[in-house]
């Protein structure tokens, strides 16, 4: 009996450890299919990524070249601007000739003087 009983006794625990196996089996299954829907999804992840980051190449490239256009601009405009402020300073520059040391306290040539200075800006 007892010859009976260790063969039992084998023969219950090859099949315990053939159930384990197949239990295992199953979770490695479950596991590699698992595996190759998480790489599936880092691929389709890292494509998404490559393309955004390819696209802001591309915005910050054309936004840099906006850019360069604006400050050409502006440099211009304010080279333009300098010059035609130049110009109008010209423009309104009187030329006159000062008065001689004896006629300063003279209040007629002083009148004078003033009137004259007054056509002058008139003029211009």
């Amino acid at each position: 009996m007892r010859e009976n009983d260790k063969e039992e006794k084998v023969k219950h625990e090859m099949n315990e450890i053939e159930t384990i196996n197949i239990e295992l089996e199953h979770s490695v299954a479950k596991l590699l299919s698992e595996n190759e829907r998480l790489h599936k999804e880092i691929e389709h992840l890292k494509k998404i990524y490559k393309d955004q980051f390819d696209s802001i190449k591309k915005t910050r490239a054309l936004s840099k070249e906006h850019d360069d256009s604006l400050i050409s601009q502006l440099n211009s405009k304010s080279i333009e601007n300098a010059k035609t402020s130049n110009s109008r300073q010209g423009m309104f520059k009187i030329d006159l000739e000062p008065l001689a040391p004896r006629l300063l306290n003279n209040r007629e040539a002083h009148i004078d003087y003033l009137k004259h200075t007054h056509e002058q800006a008139d003029i211009l």
